[in-house]
Formats: C-alpha cells, structure tokens, sequence
C-alpha cells in the first residue's frame, strides 16, 4: 500500500468550456459616478442572470467580479457633460477567472448642456457660462452585459437546471 502523502492528486476534471463571445447579463454591486470615480478605481459586479451552454448553468447568477474606472470626468462649466467609461474585466467562480469585454452599461456620458449655455451666454451675458452639464451615476443593481473575451474552462457545473422562464446562453 503506497502512503497517502506519495499518492499523486486526482486531476481535475475540466467539465465545462465557456465559448468566447458568450454573452453574460450583469449587474452593478457597487455605485459609480463620473462626479467621483478615478482612473483605475475597481467597481464590483456580478453575474444577473446564469451563464448557460447548451442548457446547463455553468456559472449561477450572483457570481461576482470586477470591472474597471478607464475613464472619467466630471461635468464642468459652459455645459460640458461629465463621462464614466469602463471596462468589464472578469467574473471569477471557483478560484477560475472568467475574462470579459465589450462592457455595454448604458450612457457613456453626461448631459450636454452646450447649446443652453450658447443661448444663455448671449442673452444674459457671462453668467451663462456658469451653466453646468450633467454626471453620469450608476446605481447598484443597473444592468449591463459583456462577452467572456476567451474560451475559459470551468471544472464543474452547477448542478441545478435553468428556469425555463429565464433567459440564457
């Protein structure tokens, strides 16, 4: 009998691939607003609905993850808009990162208030270009999708079957 601490490790079985270019439903965790956010500031986020393939879950909703402040500004005066860009990095199940990309969250900036403060400037004068545009704020809970950037492996499903009244992938 060979002593447990010589035995080599069972592999781990590599059940599942998640296609690249799958489509994932997300969800803000945390709040984001263009009036506060920096460049590289992490926003938690998770999975809204499962990551299926060919009708097993593979990845459950509520998988968290990351995305990525890549840019932003607040509005400022004469109207200029605030802008909130990010990106969709990863989701991570089971010590596996999933990579993510093509973040679509909504509006990417502000309100523009130019042509007001154009008006405004001309008909009252300097005054009007204390006019400001509008932030761009992202609660938690706002929905946003992305593609898994790469093939990714997962070693096991989750064992429940999808709702057939749910969407999925």
């Amino acid at each position: 009998m060979t002593p447990p601490e010589l035995t080599a490790p069972a592999p781990v079985a590599q059940c599942c691939a998640i296609p690249s270019l799958t489509t994932v439903e997300l969800e803000f965790v945390d709040a984001a607003s263009s009036r506060t956010a920096k460049s590289g500031d992490i926003i938690k986020i998770r999975l809204a609905e499962p990551l299926t393939v060919d009708g097993r879950i593979i990845v459950p909703a509520g998988t968290t993850g990351a995305a990525e402040v890549i840019q932003a500004s607040k509005a400022r005066m004469m109207g200029k808009a605030g802008e909130l860009t990010m990106a969709a990095r990863y989701l991570e199940m089971e010590g596996v990162r999933i990579p993510l990309k093509r973040f679509q969250f909504g509006r990417s900036s502000g309100r523009s208030n130019t042509t007001e403060t154009m008006i405004a400037t001309a008909l009252i004068g300097l005054p009007g270009m204390l006019i400001s545009g509008g932030n761009i704020d992202v609660a938690p809970g706002a929905r946003a999708n992305a593609v898994v950037a790469r093939e990714t492996f997962i070693a096991s499903p989750v064992t429940q079957q999808p709702n057939p009244t749910e969407g999925g992938n």
